[in-house]
């Protein structure tokens, strides 16, 4: 299975990327959801884990892109450490399967892509 990681924070995406690595993931990064939906139309991937706030292009925008960057979009894991009304509310809308909060708890985040992989939480 391969998850794509657009956030900004390099840190955070490298500790990620050994985690789900370790547990058998491809891992694609990308640094603002720009150059996400580049990887988008050149690879095929299971999963995209989002940052909500980043540079040059946000989550929010990006989900609005997605449908139009390809046809089957995957499902989406959206991260922020905002717990925002507006933020929890993204569950289940726009293709998102799950939300996660940073600092990411790492068995939360395997369990919420289990879940998320399985078809659950859209």
């Amino acid at each position: 299975m391969r998850i794509l990681i657009v956030d900004d924070d390099e840190l955070l995406c490298e500790m990620l990327q050994s985690l789900l690595e370790m547990h058998g993931y491809e891992v694609l990064l990308a640094a603002h959801g720009e150059a996400g939906l580049a990887v988008l139309r050149d690879e095929r991937v299971d999963l995209v884990i989002l940052d909500l706030v980043m540079p040059r292009m946000d989550g929010i925008r990006f989900l609005n892109l997605l449908p139009q960057t390809i046809a089957e979009p995957p499902p989406v894991i959206m991260a922020s450490a905002s717990a925002t009304p507006e933020f929890m509310a993204l569950h289940g809308k726009n293709g998102v399967a799950g939300i996660i909060r940073k600092p990411v708890k790492p068995q939360l985040l395997l369990e919420t892509i289990a879940t998320a992989l399985a078809g659950g939480g859209r």
